[in-house]
């Protein structure tokens, strides 16, 4: 469970530091806790676990169905708290160990992404098929899309895909749309990530793509991707989450992080390539002003 509310499943235990019990829980809520453990649960304890240094709260302790068959009393609320009591301080420091380990997996992945981006700065849509590929890794998503800013036409821009075809099971060419268009146009349009639990539910989804290609989007993480001066040159946009039911915060700092390193490669490439234009565009004006050269002086008498 994410972004719990107070008047969620364990909205009560998390903003009142209190337990609460079966009693407490909407039954649509005690429904979806019985899908989550896969038990029907008759009698239900959530206990907060709080740190004597700092009163902050380190974790949420549940228990279901007593073996007797009896509903959870006072004392079981003190069985709980008096075992954390000797062992809050070795979860803590567990915890604090396990995010900084993350964090170190995270910067070793991030360097190696990096390096991978940087070695194709001289094709864009390998470029791109990088990107969307280290993504979905970073992630652990099952689709990625990146769609690029046209400034002329205010459209994005898709010339990359990740399984979606055409009637006749070809590569799509290209899909463009209105800047404001959809989750991926509010995040161009805002500069601003965007975390989905449920697609459906949200007003901004555009189901057509599902309904065109047979996919199911469950739920979906879109980031911008912004130049040095905050401006956004395109849209990363993360589908399905295949280790959990959503995308989470973790998951939000790594494609903030990962979104650096796509502005640095796509702004190098497209510059890299405006540079080969211009300079094809000068050796076919230099061959030109040779021939017409060469082609005076023979006619010159």
């Amino acid at each position: 469970f994410q972004n719990e509310n107070e008047h969620s499943t364990f909205g009560v235990a998390l903003k009142g530091k209190e337990p609460i019990s079966e009693k407490d829980i909407p039954n649509k809520n005690l429904k979806e806790l019985e899908k989550l453990l896969n038990i029907s649960i008759q009698t239900f304890l959530c206990v907060p676990v709080i740190s004597k240094a700092d009163e902050s709260l380190i974790a949420l302790v549940c228990v279901a169905n007593k073996t007797d068959g009896s509903r959870f009393c006072p004392d079981d609320v003190h069985i709980i708290k008096h075992c954390f009591k000797y062992t809050a301080t070795v979860l803590t420091s567990t915890l604090a160990y396990q995010n900084e380990r993350k964090l170190k997996d995270q910067t070793k992945a991030l360097l190696q992404v990096a390096r991978n981006l940087f070695t194709h700065l001289d094709d864009l849509t390998k470029l791109l098929r990088e990107i969307m590929q280290e993504a979905r890794n970073l992630t652990q998503a099952e689709r990625c899309s990146v769609f690029l800013i046209d400034t002329e036409t205010e459209e994005l821009v898709a010339k990359v895909f990740d399984g979606i075809t055409t009637d006749n099971n070809e590569p799509q060419s290209e899909i463009r749309f209105p800047r404001s268009h959809g989750i991926a146009g509010h995040v161009a349009t805002k500069g601003e990530l965007l975390n989905i639990r449920d697609a459906y539910s949200h007003p901004l989804f555009y189901r057509v793509i599902d309904e065109n290609t047979g996919f199911r989007t469950r739920n979906i993480l879109c980031f911008p991707i912004q130049d040095e001066k905050g401006c956004v040159i395109g849209v990363a946009q993360l589908c399905n989450k295949k280790t959990g039911p959503c995308f989470t915060a973790f998951d939000e700092a790594i494609a903030s992080a990962f979104a650096v390193y796509c502005c640095i490669s796509i702004s190098h490439s497209l510059m890299y390539n405006k540079v080969i234009d211009s300079q094809a565009r000068n050796n076919l004006i230099n061959e030109l002003m040779m021939y017409h050269m060469k082609v005076t002086q023979e006619t010159t008498p």
